[in-house]
């Protein structure tokens, strides 16, 4: 996972299709292969919110996140060809 981005974008070896997540800064994003399968589908997941519950290893954790009913965010993605 790459954290505060200002931008993230994975292109498709086989068409040149490019999804392109964009972000004041304050998102995270990462990709990865749905089921685990090699040549398999690709998810990109962007989070606005973000926490590494499992480090305890005296490195920085934030505090647990909570996310409460009525909760909203949005995120502006890209989707384009190689031109």
């Amino acid at each position: 996972m790459k954290e505060y981005v200002y931008y993230a974008s994975a292109i498709a070896s086989r068409t040149g299709a490019r999804l392109r997540a964009e972000s004041d800064g304050n998102h995270a994003v990462r990709l990865e292969v749905v089921d685990g399968r090699s040549g398999g589908p690709v998810k990109m997941i962007v989070l606005n919110e973000w926490n590494y519950t499992h480090l305890g290893l005296g490195n920085y954790m934030k505090p647990p996140i909570i996310v409460k009913a009525g909760y909203s965010n949005s995120v502006r993605v890209r989707i384009t060809n190689s031109d």
